[in-house]
């Protein structure tokens, strides 16, 4: 396998999603490299997610296992392309190593908002993150 993708979702009682995370796994090899899978990443915003990314809000190195060469999450404010709704943000982190590049992404309301959504969101986030070696 070269590319692994898992999803998971946050409903609520009214089964509507709350939160979502997209983990994505690509084996890097010749024809793989870090530039072209970001640029599929931020397709993946703009045309299955129909957002758009607003505003850079924080980067820094993640809480994942100290393995990696390439260890950033970025936070950023983003809308939806059409129509009206509540603030959002994407939590994106990318991770590399010599075999593999590990994208993941979470989906949330913002803390300004929903702010139960956003800690439980967040939290699990941050705990799924360190739990990758």
């Amino acid at each position: 396998m070269n590319r692994r993708s898992v999803h998971l979702q946050n409903k609520g009682k009214a089964k509507n999603i709350e939160g979502y995370v997209r983990f994505l796994a690509v084996r890097r090899s010749r024809s793989t490299d870090l530039q072209t899978e970001l640029d599929d990443q931020r397709k993946y915003f703009d045309n299955v997610m129909n957002l758009k990314i607003t505003k850079l809000v924080s980067s820094e190195k993640s809480p994942a296992y100290n393995r990696f060469l390439l260890n950033r999450v970025e936070v950023y404010d983003v809308e939806p392309k059409k129509g009206k709704a509540s603030p959002q943000e994407i939590h994106f982190l990318a991770l590399g190593d010599k075999e593999w590049y590990v994208f993941a992404t979470l989906f949330t309301p913002k803390e300004s908002t929903h702010l139960y959504n956003w800690a439980r969101n967040t939290q699990s986030f941050k705990e799924i993150i360190k739990s990758i070696k």
